[in-house]
């Protein structure tokens, strides 16, 4: 289950990094491409479940903070 809406992801245009909704820091294991790395979901599942893959047509991860992953430019 893809648990990405979890994160702000834009925290890190203001703070440098991710944290989560509720100010928190990350926690590791939330996001699908953590679960891909610890096994807990294969690449087929992230790719066809993953809400927030970073590019993908109708993705809801944030293009500003795609832009400044790609420029380092917020």
């Amino acid at each position: 289950m893809c648990e990405c809406h979890k994160i702000n992801w834009m925290s890190i245009l203001t703070t440098g990094k991710y944290e989560m909704m509720d100010g928190s820091p990350q926690q590791d294991g939330i996001s699908c491409h953590d679960k891909v790395n610890e096994d807990k979901m294969t690449m087929k599942d992230y790719v066809t479940i993953c809400k927030y893959i970073p590019a993908e047509p109708g993705s809801k991860f944030p293009q500003e903070v795609l832009d400044y992953l790609l420029t380092g430019i917020s």
